[in-house]
């Protein structure tokens, strides 16, 4: 019985621990302002999110692409940079397609929570 009392005295701070997590990174976008686009028809897209509102700053990022040319991990990158991020993974080729999140640190270093993944597909590159 005090176990159980000990768990409903714990429940509700798991629940406002989980309420503060920080939000992953929205609107992602490839190139100009794409979202999630068939046909694109850049292999060295560059990669661009929005924070959260209430977020003052950036100060680092980490993205993941997914291919199946090879996964691309960037680490923490100490940048607030979150416009026309340059991709740095492995060559991409017509048709590929590419599943790419990010997330990142606050100003007070807090990380946030993975975004949604997005997704693009390569166009014919060439004939």
């Amino acid at each position: 019985m005090k176990t159980l009392r000990s768990l409903c005295c714990l429940l509700p701070l798991l629940v406002a621990s989980r309420a503060l997590a920080l939000v992953g990174p929205q609107a992602l976008t490839v190139g100009e302002g794409f979202e999630n686009p068939l046909g694109f028809h850049d292999p060295s897209p560059a990669f661009s999110w929005k924070l959260p509102e209430g977020v003052k700053k950036q100060t680092a990022y980490q993205l993941i692409a997914k291919s199946a040319k090879g996964d691309c991990d960037s680490g923490w990158v100490v940048s607030d940079q979150s416009v026309l991020v340059t991709y740095r993974g492995p060559t991409l080729g017509s048709r590929d397609r590419v599943e790419w999140q990010v997330r990142f640190r606050n100003e007070s270093g807090q990380e946030s929570e993975w975004s949604r993944p997005a997704t693009f597909e390569l166009g014919i590159l060439s004939s």
